[in-house]
C-alpha cells in the first residue's frame, strides 16, 4: 500500500511539472510553430481530468490560453482554433477558472470564436463555454459543477460586459439553423438570458466590476443616461478609485475598445458630475485623452475627441442640445426662442439651463 502511495504521488507530481512545462511553451515556444499547437493539444487532453484544472489556472494557463482564441482565425488554424476554445470549455466546470477568464478577456474571445467560426463544432463548443459562463460554471450529469460547487456569480460577472455582442452574436447564429439539438437548446439559453440581466444592466456593482477587472465593453451601463444621472458621483468614491482606474486605462490599455469606453465614461462623468471636468483633469485624464485623439483606430479617436470636448465645454449638455440652430435671436431649431427677459428658452420637456439662469420649456 506504501508503495501504491508512492507512485501516485510520483504520478501527481509528474502531471504537475507536466502542466507548468505546457504553460511554458505557451508563454515561452520552444519552436515557432509546432510548440504552441503542440501544448494546446496537450491540455485539451489533461483538461479532461477534473485535478488538472487547478494546476492550470494556478499556472496561469487561462491568460495564456486566452490570445489563442482571437489570433488562431483562418482555415490553417482550424484545429489549434478549435482545441483552444475546448480547453476553456472544460476549464469552466472550475468554476474558480471564471474568474481568470474575466480577467483575461477571454470571455470576449470566445464570443468572437462563436461569430467568426465556419465549423459547427468548433461554434458548439464556443457557445456551450458561453453558456457555462453565463451560469456561473459548467453543469455536470448531475446538474452542478463538475468540480462539485454549485453554479455562482462570477461566471455572470464575467459575461456581462460582453452581452451587448453575445446577443448578436446569439441571434445570427439561430439564423444558421443548426441540426445539434444540445447547440440549438444553449444558444435560446443564452438568448433568455442576456434578456433577463439587460433589465439589470445598469447596476453599478456590475459597472464597477467590469472597470475593475480593465477590460471594458459597451454594455448597457455606458450609454444609459439615467445611469450616469444616478451613480456618476460614485465614482468619486474611496478617493477617486474608478475615476482613477479609468485614467489608468487610458495610459496603460492596449485595448481599442477599452480605450474608446474608457474616454467615453471619463466625458459622462464630467457631464455629468459638478466639477467633473476639473476632476478629472486634475488625475490627468485630459491629458491622456488628448494623446489618445490621434491613436491608430477610429473610434478611439472619435471618443476621445468627445472626452475632450467634453471636459473644456463648461455646459456640454446645454450646448449638444442646441444641435446646429441659428444663432443668437435666431430660429434654429436648438436655440428655441426668448421669454421676454433677455434669456433664451429651449423646447424640450424637461427643465434646461437657460444662459443665464434655469428656465422652464414652453
Amino acid at each position: 500500500a506504501a508503495a501504491a502511495a508512492a507512485q501516485l504521488g510520483s504520478a501527481a507530481q509528474t502531471v504537475v511539472q507536466l502542466v507548468h512545462w505546457l504553460c511554458g511553451q505557451l508563454r515561452s515556444p520552444a519552436h515557432s510553430e509546432r510548440a504552441v499547437p503542440s501544448a494546446v493539444t496537450a491540455l485539451s487532453v489533461l483538461l479532461a481530468v477534473r485535478d488538472v484544472r487547478p494546476l492550470m489556472v494556478r499556472s496561469g494557463g487561462v491568460a495564456l490560453l486566452a490570445p489563442l482564441l482571437r489570433s488562431c482565425t483562418g482555415p490553417h488554424n482550424m484545429q489549434l482554433h478549435y482545441e483552444a476554445t475546448l480547453c476553456m470549455w472544460l476549464l469552466t466546470f472550475y468554476p474558480p477558472a471564471l474568474h481568470a477568464m474575466s480577467q483575461s478577456g477571454a470571455v470576449s474571445g470566445l464570443v468572437e470564436v462563436a461569430r467568426t467560426a465556419s465549423k459547427e463544432k468548433v461554434v458548439r463548443v464556443a457557445v456551450l463555454a458561453l453558456r457555462n459562463i453565463a451560469e456561473g460554471g459548467g453543469e455536470g450529469e448531475g446538474g452542478r459543477g463538475s468540480d462539485g460547487a454549485a453554479a455562482g456569480s462570477s461566471g455572470e460577472s464575467g459575461l456581462i460586459a460582453d452581452e451587448v455582442a453575445l446577443r448578436k452574436v446569439v441571434q445570427n447564429l439561430k439564423l444558421r439553423n443548426f441540426g445539434d439539438e444540445e447547440l440549438a437548446g444553449a444558444l435560446t439559453e443564452l438568448e433568455e438570458g442576456v434578456v433577463l440581466r439587460q433589465k439589470e444592466a445598469s447596476s453599478w456593482e456590475r459597472y464597477r466590476q467590469e472597470v475593475l477587472g480593465g477590460h471594458l465593453e459597451w454594455s448597457h451601463a455606458h450609454t444609459d443616461e439615467g445611469f450616469w444621472r444616478e451613480h456618476a458621483a460614485r465614482l468619486t468614491d474611496n478617493n477617486c478609485q474608478l475615476l482613477r482606474v479609468l485614467t489608468k486605462l487610458l495610459e496603460a490599455s492596449r485595448e481599442a475598445r477599452t480605450l474608446a469606453v474608457a474616454c467615453h465614461d471619463l466625458g459622462e462623468f464630467a457631464t455629468h458630475y459638478p466639477a467633473g471636468r476639473f476632476l478629472v483633469q486634475d488625475i490627468g485624464g485630459k491629458e491622456h485623452a488628448m494623446r489618445l485623439m490621434v491613436h491608430a483606430d477610429g473610434e478611439v479617436r472619435k471618443q476621445a475627441l468627445l472626452c475632450v470636448q467634453k471636459l473644456l465645454v463648461a455646459n456640454w449638455r446645454f450646448i449638444g442640445q442646441g444641435g446646429g440652430g441659428g444663432g443668437v435671436g435666431g430660429s434654429g431649431g436648438g436655440e428655441g426662442r426668448g421669454d421676454g427677459h433677455g434669456v433664451r428658452r429651449r423646447r424640450c420637456c424637461c427643465c434646461t439651463w437657460g444662459l443665464r439662469r434655469v428656465t422652464r420649456c414652453d
